[in-house]
């Protein structure tokens, strides 16, 4: 009814699909999802904080402890998937020792998932402005604070998902299809197993009667040669 909650709706659901898919492709070691996520994350902070962020390894290839950077507003960030306090200590000691802290004075770390509930053992350089509670969140965070946004600021982050996603249609597509590959394949094997086998094995229970097309095609394919074809049904 209301399009603000279709909007909210909408970013929650695409924000929680690239946390999921992050997550699962990072036990992979597969990591081009997350290096094209700065690129995302980079016009939806923009676009959520009215900032004026790039992308860091545009100006230097590998560029230390932040991934994307304000220079007019001093704001700069990193994206990771890594929600550990040795990461967050990492990165606030780079920030430092590449004297970062004397172009921003703000650096904020967002975690592609959930944070964890406290950082005690985290030791912020004196030279920092930075509180582990305010400046490292996560996923859940940011979408309470988008949660305060207009309705023009949501729709605006409704399109940037659009424009930078692959729609959800086209990624099941691509699940059925493999599935339902893989279905014909085990349906085309499962019963000349069968046509060739004398004993019923538990898996011969399945309902395929002897209507179902590809035992049928087997059935005539055995013909005269004395084996014989059964559907097994119960």
């Amino acid at each position: 009814m209301f399009s603000s909650g279709d909007y909210l709706r909408t970013i929650a659901d695409e924000l929680g699909r690239i946390v999921h898919t992050c997550e699962l492709q990072g036990l992979l070691r597969l990591f081009d999802d997350h290096a094209l996520a700065e690129r995302f994350f980079c016009r939806l902070l923009n676009s959520a904080y009215q900032l004026q962020l790039q992308q860091m390894d545009h100006i230097q290839t590998s560029y230390p402890a932040i991934d994307l950077g304000d220079t007019r507003n001093k704001i700069a960030y990193q994206i990771t998937a890594d929600k550990i306090g040795e990461k967050v200590q990492h990165t606030l000691d780079k920030f430092v020792e590449h004297g970062l802290h004397k172009q921003y004075a703000t650096l904020r770390i967002l975690v592609i998932g959930k944070r964890q509930k406290t950082y005690d053992k985290v030791e912020v350089p004196a030279v920092l402005q930075f509180d582990c509670d305010r400046d490292v969140i996560g996923i859940q965070e940011l979408i309470k604070y988008i949660n305060t946004l207009d309705t023009i600021r949501l729709a605006e982050l409704s399109r940037i998902m659009a424009e930078e996603l692959k729609p959800r249609e086209s990624v099941t597509s691509s699940k059925k299809s493999v599935a339902i590959g893989a279905a014909l394949a085990i349906g085309a094997m499962v019963p000349i197993w069968f046509a060739a086998s004398a004993v019923e094995p538990p898996m011969a229970r399945l309902p395929l009667g002897s209507g179902y097309a590809p035992l049928a095609r087997v059935s005539e394919a055995y013909a005269g040669m004395g084996t014989e074809s059964r559907s097994w049904e119960e």
